[in-house]
């Protein structure tokens, strides 16, 4: 299922954030309602090729994932403030800044279950993966990227979502290592 942006605004119903945090036996808002996606990328072209690659995934949570797109940072801000999303695969270079400030806004934030943010990008060297991955980005991703290697990154860090609800920061930094390999080894 696909909500497209139209002027901002979401066409599916709107969300509601579910109370508690991971831990307090709240259920996370992705296994409550479904996985919310939100792709914040300007070229039209990507936006289709990752439709095109949830709709056919084999994988559940993605063939059914809720897919919400933003051409621009002033749009995936104001998804952001609306509802909560699971996934947030970011572009680095956008029409109205970088993508980097939006991954470091939502690190900052004080939210109740933050997204999971994968960065985009065409040109990534290592001292950009670095930044990325200091922004609070899971995992980078260079440009272009087998449409099969998204779709495993997104089910690995949305399984380990699920499994481990009540991360700690040291969990977080040990999934961030992680990933930096990981996704090393997926471009």
């Amino acid at each position: 299922m696909t909500d497209d942006l139209v002027g901002g605004r979401t066409s599916g119903h709107p969300l509601e954030r579910l109370p508690g945090r991971h831990g307090d036996g709240a259920v996370p808002h992705s296994l409550a309602r479904g996985v919310r996606i939100l792709h914040v990328e300007d070229d039209e072209l990507n936006r289709a090729l990752v439709r095109t690659a949830l709709a056919r995934s084999t994988e559940p949570m993605l063939c059914t994932a809720r897919l919400i797109e933003a051409a621009d940072i002033a749009c995936a801000r104001a998804i952001l403030a609306e509802a909560p999303v699971d996934v947030v695969l970011l572009d680095m270079r956008l029409p109205d800044g970088s993508g980097l400030a939006l991954a470091a806004e939502m690190q900052r934030a004080d939210l109740v279950e933050p997204p999971i943010v994968v960065a985009l990008s065409g040109a990534v060297e290592m001292q950009q993966r670095g930044a990325a991955l200091a922004a609070g980005c899971a995992a980078v991703l260079s440009k272009p990227y087998p449409m099969a290697s998204l779709c495993d990154l997104l089910i690995v860090q949305l399984r380990r979502r699920a499994a481990e609800p009540g991360g700690s920061a040291e969990d977080k930094a040990a999934s961030t290592s992680s990933n930096q390999s990981a996704s090393t080894s997926s471009n």
